[in-house]
């Protein structure tokens, strides 16, 4: 599957107010590890909470972490609840409410297969199986959107965390 880009979310103008504020408040999904999620001790953790702690170390603006359910991170940024949000796949969907900044890294993600099916060459290949998906995750609207001619099998599980 091709390789599907993370961005992180930046809110242009409303960083540059932070710089005169000295703090800005940035919003993270409590359990999408390794990239963002809260400890055992209920802090927040993980690859890109840690590229905001250095963000904030280097431009000595503070960052103060507000954590919520994966939706309503969403619904937060897109209502202007909070300067940022920690990061995120792009799609044109958020792009109408948020403003996307520098990629900062490159995740894959992975199909697994019955050992008595042959592995499909494309993903146009894909869509002669049943494919089950974690509803509400990137994956399921970039399947829907990209290649898959037939409707998703839910998995029962769910990103809305």
């Amino acid at each position: 599957m091709n390789k599907l880009v993370f961005f992180l979310i930046l809110f242009i103008p409303s960083l540059c107010l932070a710089d005169s504020a000295r703090q800005i408040s940035v919003v993270y999904c409590t359990n999408i590890a390794p990239f963002e999620y809260t400890n055992e001790a209920g802090k927040p953790e993980g690859l890109i909470i840690d590229f905001w702690k250095l963000w904030s170390k280097r431009t000595g603006i503070q960052v103060n972490f507000k954590k919520a359910l994966w939706n309503d991170t969403l619904n937060m940024a897109a209502k202007g609840e909070v300067d940022a949000h920690a990061g995120l796949f792009y799609n044109p969907k958020r792009d109408k409410y948020l403003d996307f900044g520098t990629c900062l890294s490159k995740t894959t993600t992975h199909i697994f297969f019955h050992k008595t099916i042959v592995f499909p060459d494309t993903l146009d290949q894909v869509s002669a199986y049943r494919v089950g998906v974690i509803e509400k995750d990137f994956v399921e609207e970039y399947l829907k959107n990209a290649c898959l001619h037939r409707p998703l099998q839910p998995t029962g599980i769910t990103r809305a965390f």
